[in-house]
């Protein structure tokens, strides 16, 4: 057979790493879980910035174009109600819009390809009066504008002044005389510098932490970058586009690092849950431990109940059999068959009824069943009943804290029947002792008379009362001395009671003593305390 003591120390090692591993697990998954958590949101707030963040520069530069747009058609709406407007009116007007906006560094009218005017004219007097059809991508733009009627924005494009910079041109209408349709004039243009421009919108704002690329599309086609490099259009996930006067850019936004991971809060994480899993485990191997202890407790048990030699059963509070030894089992015999977990104390009575196993349910079988269903008071915690076979069996009952109850059945046929025995033994010997033609009595230890025969007990001359059990040797020969007419003690005559009394306590001498007459009884003390007379 094998070792089952073995066997069940494997399968408790077995499920005990079982469970660390399934904790260990458990806290990794958890981890994992927090950190890809935490990753996503990582990754979300840098994907809510980088949203917030190419928002923020769109709106620079659409504010900073409309501005200038603003003053582009202020510009052509002075110089389509004055045509002739003279260069000193041109200049005063163009003086204002430069003085709110720095970035302005050139302002001028064209009309059939040549520049009929222009701001500042100290700054700019060798272009008054130049002649743009020998540029072939002004004189397109400019054609373009006169064709559609609409105006056209333009850059960065190399300037006339020598600088990188934008032009934004703005149609001049003249009213027509029949009123229905305005006559082209001309084209007013406004040149802001490039530099100026980028400072305008503050794209240094996101330097170290966004990389930014504006690219320009003219109504010509002509593609040109704006800003920054054209590499990050390649590294963006999305791009935005910007649509002005003829023209569209596009804004591009990447992160200047590849998404930095939280390390820190990982460290947090994964230490917060080395500590809980540290916690688990030590709980765990606390509760195995105690899951150990308890089952050996419970084997011990188990084993100790199983060697007892008396029946031993537990029911719970619904009296359902929980457990017993095989004692128990055989107690009942051919009533064992309804002895299984779970099983009623009605149904296995009811077993035992049916057999006939106790001979005083005979007759009485609801009566009986109702008595051994009952707790407590009404039958008493321990009782004796008979069974079939003639033997005898002690039950010993008593409730569990949960309500339920457990007894124990001892078999006292042997027991019982030596008492039997020894009853009858001590009544024979009684017996015979009365039936002695000399009067006995039987002291104990204290000298209190426990026994006497019929001779012993007969009244003599003098007697005032009846011989009664507990008297005392002295007072009991001492009165018996009293009422005598002679007392001899080893053949002497003596007149002292109390040395007669003495005499028997030594239980060295006989004594004899005349009581009316010639009535002679002979005392014969003995061990341990008892008296022939």
């Amino acid at each position: 057979m094998p070792d089952l003591e073995k066997l069940r120390r494997k399968n408790f090692f077995v499920l005990e790493a079982l469970a660390y591993a399934a904790i260990v697990m458990v806290f990794v998954l958890l981890g994992l879980t927090l950190q890809r958590v935490v990753l996503l949101e990582h990754q979300e707030d840098q994907t809510t910035d980088l949203i917030r963040t190419q928002a923020e520069i769109a709106e620079r530069v659409q504010e900073a174009i409309n501005s200038k747009q603003l003053f582009a058609r202020g510009l052509a709406g002075a110089i389509s109600l004055r045509p002739d407007i003279s260069e000193s009116d041109f200049a005063k007007f163009c003086s204002k819009i430069k003085t709110e906006d720095p970035a302005v560094v050139n302002m001028a009218f064209v009309q059939d390809m040549i520049v009929t005017r222009v701001y500042p004219e100290e700054d700019n007097a060798k272009l008054l009066g130049r002649s743009l059809k020998g540029m072939p991508q002004q004189a397109a733009m400019l054609a373009e504008i006169e064709r559609t009627g609409k105006a056209a924005l333009e850059g960065p494009v190399p300037l006339l002044q020598g600088q990188q910079g934008f032009i934004l041109r703005e149609p001049v209408f003249l009213n027509s005389d029949d009123g229905l349709d305005d006559k082209y004039h001309g084209v007013a243009s406004v040149v802001f510098l490039a530099d100026r421009f980028i400072d305008e919108i503050r794209l240094s704002d996101f330097a170290g932490r966004y990389a930014v690329a504006l690219q320009a599309r003219s109504i010509l086609g002509d593609v040109a970058m704006v800003y920054g490099d054209a590499q990050v259009f390649d590294l963006a996930s999305e791009t935005q586009e910007l649509a002005f006067p003829s023209a569209t850019w596009t804004l591009a936004v990447v992160p200047i690092a590849a998404p930095i991971k939280p390390l820190e809060m990982f460290g947090v994480i994964w230490g917060w849950i080395a500590v809980a899993m540290l916690s688990a485990l030590t709980v765990a191997s606390y509760l195995h431990r105690l899951r150990r202890e308890n089952s050996y407790n419970i084997a011990r048990l188990s084993a100790a109940i199983s060697a007892l030699p008396a029946g031993f059963v537990l029911f719970d509070r619904n009296d359902r059999l929980e457990l017993c030894n095989e004692s128990y089992k055989k107690i009942y015999g051919r009533a064992a068959d309804a002895i299984v977990k779970g099983a009623t104390l009605e149904t296995i009575l009811r077993a035992t009824l049916k057999h006939g196993y106790f001979p005083d349910s005979i007759g009485r079988e609801e009566e009986w069943m109702q008595l051994h269903l009952s707790r407590g008071d009404v039958k008493g915690e321990q009782f004796t009943v008979e069974l079939e076979n003639g033997r005898w069996l002690q039950i010993v009952e008593r409730e569990t804290p949960d309500g339920g109850r457990v007894a124990v059945l001892n078999d006292i046929t042997e027991p019982l029947m030596s008492r039997k025995r020894a009853k009858i033994a001590e009544q024979l010997l009684r017996d015979a002792i009365d039936a002695l033609p000399v009067g006995f009595w039987l002291f104990d230890k204290d000298d209190r008379l426990v026994m006497f025969n019929t001779v012993a007990g007969v009244k003599l001359p003098k007697q005032m009362r009846e011989l009664t059990l507990g008297r005392e040797l002295s007072e009991l020969t001492q009165r018996r001395m009293e009422i005598s007419d002679e007392i001899r003690l080893d053949g002497v005559q003596i007149s002292d009671s109390a040395q007669a009394v003495e005499a028997l306590r030594t239980e060295t001498s006989d004594l004899e003593v005349r009581y009316d007459g010639n009535l002679w009884f002979k005392y014969y003390p003995a061990f341990p305390r008892w008296r022939v007379v």
